[in-house]
């Protein structure tokens, strides 16, 4: 629970640490934090710098945080141990679109319509005037009949050999 007891808001924001222990399990966990809505899902190492939101002044609000530790984590992971540290620190400005409170007039951006074609480049062919493919892998139409012949040469070569070695 997060308590403001002062005359002003602030955003609060969250990092977490290894203080000692093993990193490989550190690296496993898992974590999710939770306001009134999911503040972040994910590996507690990109626990980092996570807004948390605006605390309105005069206020109380609650924040959950679940570890755990993946099922498909391996046997490696037994008998290790990590201790961890957590950072609460508050911030100066709140990032759009963190989890605060919504902006009193929230711009709608307009449609923009159709993008222009970008312009032609006559020197350059290939720019964007010329959107065409080049022509690659012409060689394989003479490639792959002639192997197809030298394999079957081979496999010729072969059946007279043990027809000779049988005589």
């Amino acid at each position: 629970e997060v308590v403001n007891e002062s005359n002003e808001s602030y955003s609060l924001a969250i990092s977490a640490d290894v203080e000692e222990g093993d990193r490989p399990l550190y690296d496993k966990l898992t974590v999710i934090v939770r306001g009134e809505e999911d503040k972040y899902s994910g590996p507690l190492c990109g626990l980092q710098k996570i807004n948390l939101g605006s605390f309105p002044a005069e206020s109380t609000r609650s924040l959950h945080m679940t570890l755990t530790l993946p099922v498909d984590a391996g046997n490696e992971l037994q008998e290790l141990a990590v201790r961890l540290k957590f950072h609460l620190y508050q911030v100066q400005g709140e990032p759009p679109g963190s989890g605060g409170e919504a902006p009193p007039n929230p711009v709608v951006p307009s449609y923009p319509g159709q993008p222009e074609e970008p312009p032609a480049d006559e020197d350059n062919p290939g720019s964007y005037a010329d959107p065409e493919l080049p022509v690659t892998g012409t060689q394989l139409d003479l490639l792959l009949p002639l192997g197809l012949i030298l394999f079957l040469i081979g496999l010729l070569i072969l059946g007279s050999a043990k027809k000779e070695q049988k005589k």
